[in-house]
């Protein structure tokens, strides 16, 4: 089991954890069967991505008891003109 995960959305939604496609229905599951309790989560997605799906994820972590989730974020470049 890994120390840590990593979940990704990419542009078309498909959630990934570790680079494995997983459904959100099956992501709890995936978790408990792939990664260690207690383990920090990282998450990062496509600037395309539907922020619903992104909620979804923490509500199924926050289900879940994981309390270390983390964003991977990149600065944004500041285009007001």
């Amino acid at each position: 089991k890994e120390d840590y995960a990593s979940i990704t959305v990419d542009k078309e939604n498909r959630i990934l954890l570790n680079k494995e496609e997983v459904l959100i229905e099956n992501l709890s599951e995936e978790i408990k069967t792939e990664i260690k309790e207690g383990v920090k989560i990282f998450i990062n997605g496509d600037k395309e991505a539907d922020l619903g799906v992104v909620i979804n994820i923490l509500d199924t972590l926050r289900r879940d008891n994981i309390k270390e989730v983390y964003f991977e974020t990149e600065p944004v470049e500041n285009n007001i003109k």
